[in-house]
């Protein structure tokens, strides 16, 4: 019988525990490793082996792609939040999960959601189109369990009247930031205060900016350039924010720029990506944006490399594009 462990780790959970073979117990990390070789045996002692039944062979199979093998000896198997729900159908019937309160709060949040259709913001002084009001739900949907978003929708289709309403639902969450290019700073401010009057935005840039950051609390949505970001990710970094928002998101595709660096540091309750092109280049790219947004769905980069980037862009592997 398969028994999994489950704790929190930061922004993954770690999955312990594995099979029983007459007292000794072969780790789920082997486990995985051996079904991602293709072998059908583990070695439990020096001298013996164990065959994996092929229900529990296929759990993993199909399971794979989302567990990540992390540590020094490559023995912790984790998981992102996103896809927790992953490890209820690994387990299912072939054994238990022991977890803490905080495991079972965050399945019931994911669950919860799926008939969740809020109507837009009575403060929110626009209508919205039908694709809109569609936009909105899905993002309500997804800060109610706390997963990052990214609104991909093409340029003049209303990405900022969308995230001026989740702004407007979340306000009681905590002060908000906006990371957008300098040049639409204005547009956003200008917006702001004419479909959100009851939001208070404040411009955090030019000498003086340090300033803005007194009193922040709910209601207040602070704005600020990815230059600014990059100069002052350290100071940026230590208040806790109900809502980041990160406007022509693309401009953090790079992972290893000061400014994808900076974002990565913000406290954010929930974060949201707006920008109409994702993805430009290559898969690095998405990568790094949803390691901003929502940390741990695409795993570490060497993981996401090896089981999707390299399939997909050398090999050309349409199976794993479509897991992807």
């Amino acid at each position: 019988m398969l028994k999994v462990q489950v704790r929190r780790a930061g922004d993954l959970f770690d999955l312990g525990g594995g099979v029983d073979v007459d007292g000794k117990e072969v780790p789920l990390a082997t486990l995985l490793e051996a079904v991602r070789a293709g072998r059908r045996f583990v070695q439990v002692t020096p001298t013996r082996f164990a065959r994996i039944e092929k229900s529990l062979r296929d759990r993993l199979e199909k399971t794979s792609d989302a567990l990540l093998v992390q540590g020094k000896n490559k023995d912790v198997v984790s998981v992102g939040i996103a896809q927790a729900e992953i490890v209820d159908e690994l387990v299912d019937d072939l054994g238990e999960i022991e977890a803490d309160d905080e495991w079972r709060q965050v399945l019931d949040r994911m669950r919860e959601p799926s008939s969740l259709a809020p109507d837009k913001p009575e403060e929110l002084d626009a209508e919205l189109r039908d694709y809109q009001l569609d936009g909105f739900r899905w993002m309500a949907r997804l800060g109610s369990w706390g997963a990052g978003a990214c609104l991909a929708d093409e340029m003049g289709l209303g990405k900022t009247v969308q995230a001026l309403a989740m702004l407007l639902r979340r306000k009681d969450e905590g002060p908000a930031l906006v990371v957008a290019p300098t040049s639409v700073m204005e547009n956003w401010s200008d917006e702001t205060r004419r479909f959100a009057p009851s939001l208070e935005v404040r411009l955090y840039h030019g000498p003086k900016r340090a300033s803005e950051l007194e009193d922040l609390g709910p209601g207040v949505v602070l704005l600020t350039s990815y230059d600014v970001l990059a100069r002052d990710g350290a100071v940026l970094s230590e208040p806790i924010f109900g809502t980041v928002v990160l406007d022509e998101a693309q401009a953090i595709k790079n992972a290893r720029t000061q400014r994808a660096k900076a974002a990565r540091q913000l406290q954010a309750k929930w974060r949201l990506a707006l920008t109409g092109t994702p993805l430009e280049n290559h898969l690095g790219e998405l990568w790094s944006l949803f390691r901003v947004i929502s940390p741990g769905l695409l795993g570490p980069w060497a993981h996401f490399r090896e089981h999707f980037a390299l399939p997909i862009e050398r090999d050309g592997d349409r199976e794993v594009r479509e897991k992807l």
